[in-house]
């Protein structure tokens, strides 16, 4: 269990450390700019999936065995083990840095249903496996469903993206028109040059 709190705490802990200090004050922006509000959704759902569903399972060791086969919660523990990789520690992470790619390089107008449409995606894969480990570990059981369901969301967003982003507007390596992205600013707004 050390090795997830220190993961959770100083990995995974920092997101929200950093997040919390950019949208100091600017907490109505996450609502009017939806890519930037799916990718701090994406980064909390990671937290919840891996730090607060973890350290659940880990400090209940006599029910999931912490890799005993024969624990009653054996079965949660092995979804779980799998889960927290795949999603909380890969996916949902690396949805952030799609976000992070789509405000600079996809046409403002695609930003709200990209946005909106992953955030559904992934409170629904979210909930689903919430479900999937904690109350109905089946194959194909609910809690499979649902995360089925919610990461099919998540990828035809991501097709969307790659589709509105790049190959439909060919919009590759063209930055979207925000001068407070431009890297030709920076030196301006400092007062250097």
């Amino acid at each position: 269990a050390s090795d997830d709190v220190l993961t959770g705490v100083s990995v995974m802990g920092g997101g929200p450390l950093v997040m919390g200090a950019l949208a100091a004050g600017h907490l109505r922006s996450l609502a009017q700019l939806p890519v930037r509000a799916a990718a701090a959704w994406s980064w909390l759902l990671s937290i919840g999936t891996v730090a607060i569903a973890g350290y659940s399972i880990e400090l209940d060791t006599s029910y999931y065995g912490a890799g005993d086969p024969h624990a009653a919660g054996a079965t949660k523990d092995a979804v779980f083990t799998w889960l927290h990789q795949d999603l909380g520690l890969f996916l949902l992470p690396a949805l952030v840095l799609v976000m992070v790619v789509v405000e600079r390089f996809v046409a403002r107008r695609f930003h709200e249903a990209i946005g909106r449409t992953l955030v559904v995606g992934v409170s629904v894969m979210y909930i689903g496996s919430v479900i999937y480990v904690f109350a109905d570990p089946a194959r194909h059981g609910s809690g499979y469903a649902i995360t089925t369901a919610g990461l099919v969301v998540v990828g035809l967003t991501m097709l969307a993206t790659i589709w509105w982003g790049a190959l439909r507007t060919g919009a590759v390596g063209k930055p979207s028109q925000r001068p407070h992205l431009r890297v030709g600013h920076i030196g301006k707004l400092g007062g250097t040059s």
